[in-house]
């Protein structure tokens, strides 16, 4: 938020405030307060409200001041009349709104942008494979982690790790989702599937992403990185603000960089195409039997992955964890679903939780009993 320029008997100040700062008409303060701001928490004082509410919310103040170099001592004759201010610093004199506008165009910091989708779009393309074995999809952690043994690939996996940190540095500088359901969902799954890859990055390779945290900390309640101007974990993404927006279909688009999870989407979530890519992932996650949906047509079975028994109460709004199952199973699977006059018996797979890295292929698993 821009502040106002404030003319001293010897400087001339320009304070303004984080756009995001809570405060939007400013601040007003005679002099000796408002250097005393930057980077601090601004001080109480009985005559300005506005101190007092700051102190309250207990933020501190973004304030940067900029200074003419009118020598000191010298008398600054006004440009302006004497406007009457409320609160403190009546000793201050004001620029008109319009000046302040043209000084805000020129001297305010660039607004963030959003998630890199361009630069995520090509890291993806260049650094994940598609696979036949259950990963599906499979991803270079160590490209993206840089720092290549082989000298003569060095240059070219240390610019990939210098591109991922570009792309983490501008999620975490984003502004956030937009105002609409699908702009929300796409940021944030995004989001996830950007910090759990990035988890794998900054650590020594582990056997599974569940090796980064412990018994008593979990990988999913650790700071995953920053997102949205603020430090995040993978368990507020997906259990506080994605799966409360009541779209079950998110099961299928997030991934946790294990192999059971739903393949990695090589393209990123984008609004316009949010529906189609949700649907698409669903199907290809149940089309795989070794990881989503098999049927044991002589036991009478349904076999599914365990997120179904996990978040059942997720698929409750689409009529319950079969009839979803029953939209976005492949054809044969839902042919078999509609001929009966029961629902099947459901059992749940085996979790894997291998890592989907492009370094280490698995070793074949039985199925389980």
């Amino acid at each position: 938020k821009i502040g106002h320029f404030y003319f001293g008997r010897n400087r001339t100040f320009l304070l303004w405030f984080d756009r995001n700062f809570p405060c939007r008409a400013g601040i007003r303060g005679n002099l000796p307060s408002l250097l005393k701001c930057q980077g601090r928490r601004i001080r109480q004082t009985p005559q300005c409200s506005r101190h007092r509410r700051l102190e309250r919310h207990g933020r501190t103040a973004m304030a940067r001041i900029f200074e003419s170099p009118h020598r000191a001592g010298a008398p600054r004759k006004p440009q302006l009349a004497p406007l009457p201010m409320q609160g403190c610093g009546q000793n201050s004199l004001r620029v008109p709104g319009a000046a302040l506008f043209c000084v805000a165009l020129l001297c305010a910091p660039p607004s963030a942008a959003g998630l890199d989708l361009a630069l995520y779009a090509r890291l993806l393309a260049e650094h994940t494979q598609s696979v036949p074995d259950v990963a599906g999809v499979r991803v270079d952690y160590a490209a993206l982690r840089g720092g290549a043994p082989d000298s003569r690939q060095s240059a070219a996996v240390n610019n990939a790790a210098a591109d991922w940190r570009r792309l983490v540095a501008s999620l975490a500088a984003a502004d956030g989702p937009g105002a609409t359901q699908a702009e929300r969902l796409a940021f944030w799954i995004n989001a996830y599937n950007v910090l759990a890859i990035d988890m794998v990055v900054r650590h020594a390779p582990p056997q599974s992403i569940r090796d980064i945290g412990s018994l008593l900390r979990p990988v999913w309640r650790r700071p995953a990185g920053m997102a949205a101007g603020r430090p995040r974990t993978l368990h507020e993404i997906e259990h506080e603000i994605l799966r409360p927006m009541g779209e079950p279909r998110v099961h299928g688009a997030i991934v946790c960089a294990s192999l059971s999870c739903p393949s990695l989407s090589r393209v990123p979530y984008r609004p316009e195409t949010l529906d189609a890519q949700l649907d698409d992932g669903m199907r290809r996650w149940l089309a795989d039997s070794r990881k989503g949906l098999r049927v044991d047509r002589q036991a009478q079975t349904l076999y599914l992955n365990p997120v179904f028994r996990w978040f059942a109460s997720d698929f409750d709004a689409t009529g319950g964890v079969p009839a979803f199952v029953l939209r976005h199973a492949p054809a044969d699977a839902a042919a078999w679903l509609r001929m009966r006059s029961v629902p099947p018996r459901i059992r749940y797979l085996d979790y894997d939780w291998r890592l989907n890295s492009a370094a280490s292929p698995p070793t074949p698993r039985a199925p389980p009993r």
